[in-house]
């Protein structure tokens, strides 16, 4: 079985697209790598606590593409 087939959590993580944020040249490379950089100079390895900074990354930026649509919706209107 899909890992994002699991339950209801695990399918609506599924229908997000983390890749184009993530992968290669995605916006937000640079800053997972420097929350990663920032984790590792301090000496903290905890899958908790990275997963949090990520969650919140994650959230600062979907809060900046909502903010975008509706700039783009209210330029049309």
């Amino acid at each position: 079985m899909n890992l994002y087939e699991t339950n209801e959590t695990m399918k609506m993580l599924g229908y997000q697209y983390p890749t184009r944020l993530l992968c290669g040249e995605g916006v937000a490379v640079e800053d997972f790598h420097n929350l990663l950089a920032a984790h590792r100079e301090r000496g903290k390895s905890s899958v908790f606590e990275i997963g949090m900074d990520a969650f919140m990354l994650g959230y600062i930026y979907g809060i900046r593409s909502e903010r975008s649509k509706k700039k783009r919706q209210s330029v049309k209107a």
